[in-house]
């Protein structure tokens, strides 16, 4: 069953203003993080975790994931 608006909570309300405007901002392209900068210590930690990978430390092949997970 369907509810107008006024039956909304103001919190439904918001989060379905929400939804809708990222939904817009998706279909047009819009990057809300462009321009944005990690922080110091997230870039850190994403750069030692790139190395672990790199280096047969963490992760898995995607192709050893989607045989293990039978999507092939």
């Amino acid at each position: 069953m369907e509810r107008t608006i006024s039956e909304m909570t103001l919190s439904e309300l918001r989060r379905l203003i929400g939804e809708v405007v990222e939904e817009k901002l998706t279909e047009l392209g819009v990057d809300s993080d462009a321009g944005l900068e990690l922080r110091p210590d997230l870039r850190r930690r994403l750069e030692r975790d790139l190395q672990r990978v790199a280096g047969g430390e963490r992760g898995e092949r995607l192709e050893d994931v989607v045989d293990r997970l039978g999507l092939a």
